[in-house]
């Protein structure tokens, strides 16, 4: 249970990241883009990296005696349903602070990013 909380929280700061990547450049580069067009790349995004850890498990479990996938196909599904949940949290609180500057917890990461940027 616990592998799966690390999965949602690490989907869900992946969709925050991918998020940020572009909003920042086209903010700078003063491009106008559409709102859903950048929800669907942080989704995306974080769940193409899910989707590439988990073949990473399967090759280093297929190369040595390593248990990275324990129950197998039941843990890889699990992983990827719950990356598919928290890329989607994600995705949708920035289409939500883009749109309507509704997600607080966003709203100041992202403005203590570009702060420090």
């Amino acid at each position: 249970m616990v592998g799966l909380g690390v999965a949602f929280f690490s989907a869900a700061g992946l969709g925050v990241i991918g998020f940020m990547l572009v909003f920042m450049l086209a903010s700078r580069q003063k491009i106008k883009t559409s709102y859903l067009l950048l929800a669907i790349f942080s989704f995306s995004f974080a769940l193409a990296l899910g989707v590439m850890w988990e073949i990473f498990e399967f090759i280093v479990d297929n190369l040595s005696e390593a248990n990275m996938q324990r129950s197998g196909l039941n843990d890889t599904m699990g992983d990827l349903i719950v990356d598919t949940v928290g890329a989607l949290a994600a995705s949708v609180s920035g289409y939500l602070y883009i749109k309507f500057n509704k997600a607080p917890v966003l709203r100041g990461m992202i403005n203590k990013f570009f702060i420090k940027i």
